[in-house]
C-alpha cells in the first residue's frame, strides 16, 4: 500500500505542476504595430486593392487583425510569403 500511496502523491504533484505551468505564457507575442511602423511596401485591407502592375511586397491586414505578406510580380500574380492569424 505504501508504494501506491507514494505514486499517487507523485502523480498528484505532477498534475498540480502541469496546471500551474499551463497558466504561464511561453514564446513571444507578435506586435502588429511594429510591422506597420517598419513596413515600406504596399499596405492594403484586401488583395483586390493591389494594382495589377504593382511589383513588390504587399501587406494585407484584415478586419480581424490577421496579417499576410505577399509578393506581387507586376503581372497581377501574388505569392503568399507568410501569414499570421
Amino acid at each position: 500500500m505504501l508504494l501506491i500511496r507514494e505514486n499517487k502523491e507523485e502523480i498528484v504533484d505532477k498534475m498540480a505542476q502541469t496546471a500551474r505551468s499551463a497558466t504561464q505564457d511561453y514564446g513571444w507575442w507578435f506586435s502588429e504595430d511594429s510591422v506597420d511602423a517598419t513596413f515600406e511596401g504596399l499596405k492594403v485591407d484586401d488583395l483586390s486593392e493591389v494594382p495589377d502592375d504593382y511589383f513588390g511586397e504587399v501587406l494585407v491586414t484584415t478586419d480581424h487583425g490577421n496579417l499576410s505578406l505577399y509578393l506581387a510580380n507586376g503581372k497581377g500574380n501574388l505569392e503568399e510569403l507568410w501569414g499570421i492569424g
